[in-house]
């Protein structure tokens, strides 16, 4: 059921945020958030760690569905469009269910929407043989990992990578399991940070005893910008070229002109996406621009 409200919600973006403030992979607002417990510990929003976030949406339906009868489709309506609302309806109702009449139009047009996705999204994730479909097979074996030696977490990501096709999902995959650290910001060493089992064994080897992990040690500290600890960060390193050096991707300041969208904008210059360039700008959504608005191009490749 979580698998299923995270599709609907995020899909599964750890870092997501929406243009009402809610957050995360299963995007509390600020005051149900408080009501299951998670808080700012220092500059860091709890909504952004996704175990913690998974556990209070757990005690959500557990309460909704108290609530509510133990009618999981009443739960998962409370989940969209509030507790309150629904448990009027159910208390005004006792015997109906979410697709009856009385209920079903009284809930918000998206509500009518997001009952069925998400219970949809939810049997397929625990049926997936009777409908032909396989999902790929997650290593979810973690190893935390002690620094021998200052580094960011970007260039962890960078070293630990060095030698697949792609480094941007490896970075991804480091700023989920350690939401709480700045992936931008130098660790010391003996910070004890936490990787996939399947990529701690290259550790010693690739980042220790490798010539190019140096500016992934001191590249972030030339960089102007210093993202929240949640979001993704203003500075990525590309991948090494044959100098053996990497580059560091330059901060560039865009004016946003007539017919422009955060879409085309990140397309023109190499950035991760319209997603992130707004997250970067702290913007609600990638729809949230105007005609001569400054945009900081951290992230993107070209100019």
């Amino acid at each position: 059921l979580l698998f299923g409200l995270m599709t609907q919600e995020s899909g599964g973006d750890v870092h997501a945020i929406s243009h009402s403030g809610a957050a995360g992979p299963l995007q509390f607002m600020p005051a149900a958030a408080m009501r299951y417990g998670l808080s700012r510990v220092g500059s860091f929003d709890e909504r952004f760690d996704p175990r913690r976030e998974a556990q209070a949406a757990a005690a959500y339906m557990s309460e909704s569905l108290g609530d509510l009868h133990g009618d999981f489709t009443l739960a998962v309506a409370s989940y969209n469009a509030g507790d309150g609302l629904l448990r009027q309806l159910a208390a005004a109702n006792p015997n109906a269910g979410f697709w009856a009449r009385p209920i079903h139009s009284a809930v918000p047009s998206e509500t009518r929407g997001f009952v069925p996705r998400v219970l949809a999204a939810a049997w397929l994730f625990a049926h997936p043989e009777r409908y032909g479909l396989s999902f790929p097979r997650v290593d979810t074996a973690l190893t935390p990992l002690r620094l021998t030696q200052p580094i960011a977490l970007n260039g962890l990501a960078s070293c630990l990578g060095s030698g697949t096709r792609a480094l941007a999902p490896h970075r991804v995959t480091l700023w989920n399991l350690n939401p709480r650290l700045d992936p931008a910001s130098i660790l010391p060493g003996g910070t004890t940070v936490y990787v996939p089992s399947s990529m701690a064994d290259g550790y010693p080897s690739r980042c220790v005893r490798n010539p190019n992990v140096l500016l992934a040690q001191n590249g972030p500290a030339q960089q102007t910008v210093v993202p929240p600890p949640h979001a993704i960060p203003a500075f990525a390193p590309t991948a090494a070229p044959a100098s053996g050096r990497l580059i560091q991707t330059a901060l560039r300041t865009y004016t946003v002109r007539a017919g422009d969208t955060l879409y085309s904008i990140s397309r023109r210059f190499g950035c991760q996406s319209a997603t992130a360039l707004a997250r970067a700008n702290d913007l609600g959504s990638a729809r949230d621009i105007d005609v001569g608005q400054p945009l900081e191009l951290t992230g993107c490749e070209a100019s």
